[in-house]
């Protein structure tokens, strides 16, 4: 029951009115304005009416869809033409590149900015893309994140070694640029489908 003051405005009333007019939200309803994010890096779950804007286990960002963004790729080469092209390529993919043009860096890199997907040049400046590989995969925080090697020479022993150390592919620098790009979307596409 609904009882009016003489003394109250006719827009008091209707602010009244219309309280008790709105029917009561749902407990459903309140869920539908809640935010349901999954940290694609370290699942973590979500429920929250604020904005998250980075997990707060990982550190990953997060973005309005709940996923981390678009694909990030640390590219490890030291040859400027090499890293030019397949980078075009990534980026052409969708995917955030992160530079870098030694090994040493290559390690840094990999453990401040936790990428998606590793290439690695076999041969880089101060530790080759097989010392890079056996590093990361002695990381317990990158021991899953798929590492493709990237080389000029494909030779039996070094395609053995690299497998046998953790790498999931291996691809040619000298490759046509539409044939490393159907290599490099498949290993994209797969990181994704495990977000």
């Amino acid at each position: 029951v609904t009882i009016f003051d003489e003394a109250m405005s006719h827009r008091q009333r209707d602010d009244l009115l219309s309280a008790v007019s709105t029917p009561p939200r749902t407990e459903g309803e309140v869920v539908s304005e809640m935010q349901h994010k999954v940290c694609p890096r370290c699942s973590k779950r979500f429920e929250t009416t604020e904005e998250i804007r980075f997990c707060s286990d990982c550190g990953a960002p997060l973005h309005a869809d709940g996923t981390s963004g678009p694909t990030r790729v640390l590219l490890g080469e030291d040859a400027i033409i090499a890293r030019r092209k397949v980078g075009a390529v990534l980026k052409k993919l969708g995917c955030e590149v992160i530079e870098a043009t030694d090994g040493k860096e290559a390690v840094e890199m990999a453990r401040s900015q936790s990428p998606d997907l590793i290439i690695l040049d076999v041969h880089m400046p101060f530790m080759n893309g097989l010392q890079v590989l056996q590093t990361l995969r002695g990381d317990e925080s990158l021991s899953g994140t798929p590492i493709i090697m990237l080389t000029t020479d494909a030779d039996a022993k070094f395609v053995r070694e690299a497998f046998t150390k953790g790498a999931q592919d291996y691809l040619r620098k000298d490759t046509l640029a539409t044939e490393l790009q159907e290599r490099l979307n498949v290993h994209i596409q797969q990181v994704r489908s495990k977000r």
